[in-house]
Parts: structure tokens; C-alpha cells; sequence
């Protein structure tokens, strides 16, 4: 009976350091970013039937671009017309609410504003 409880014991703490996952914290990298010269149409939300402007963003490295809404990188004043290659810091959100991003996006740095004729 006592061997019985050690193991129940050993299993239970077992199960208890797997659930905690590194999936649950929040997490923060910088990396470079071009930034296309015009807003585009999209929905960022599921939900949300109405489109909004959002920003192209295309990471260093990556071939694949993606958006993000109007506003999204804090500390940015992004002027139609002109491309940007910037330094963004990006932190994971552990918890996100079920109608919003989980990545939050702050400027560092503006490398490069481009005039786009």
C-alpha cells in the first residue's frame, strides 16, 4: 500500500511539470522589418465583418508577408507613401483575448523611410 502511494505520488508530480509549458509565458525578440508604402484592406479579427487599413510587413529573412492593424507597432508614425525598414521589438502575449492578436509590436528603430512615386 505504501509502495502504491509513492507512485501515485511520483505520477502525480509528473503530470504536474509537464502541464507547465513554456507555451504559457510570454516571450520578447527584436528582428527587422520592411514595412510596405500603402495600407491595405483587411479583417483582423475573426469576428469582425467590417475590413480596417492595416499595414504589410514583410520580416528579414522570410520571403512570406503578412498584416497587422493601423496602430499596432507602438511608437510608430507611419506616413503613406514612403516604405520603412524598422527594428521592431515583438512580445508574445501568454494569454491573448480570443479576438486579438497574440504578438504586441514596439518600434526600436526606424532604419530607412522611403519616397514611393
Amino acid at each position: 500500500m505504501k509502495n502504491f502511494i509513492i507512485v501515485i505520488n511520483i505520477l502525480f508530480l509528473s503530470l504536474l511539470f509537464v502541464g507547465c509549458s513554456k507555451d504559457d509565458e510570454s516571450s520578447v525578440r527584436e528582428a527587422e522589418f520592411d514595412i510596405s508604402s500603402a495600407y491595405v484592406e483587411c479583417n483582423v479579427t475573426f469576428n469582425s465583418p467590417a475590413s480596417q487599413k492595416c499595414l504589410t510587413v514583410t520580416e528579414s529573412g522570410h520571403s512570406n508577408s503578412y498584416t497587422i492593424g493601423q496602430g499596432t507597432i507602438a511608437g510608430f508614425d507611419y506616413e503613406p507613401g514612403y516604405k520603412y525598414r524598422v527594428n521592431l521589438r515583438l512580445i508574445k502575449i501568454a494569454n491573448p483575448p480570443s479576438d486579438g492578436s497574440d504578438t504586441e509590436y514596439e518600434l526600436i528603430k526606424v532604419i530607412s523611410k522611403v519616397k514611393v512615386d
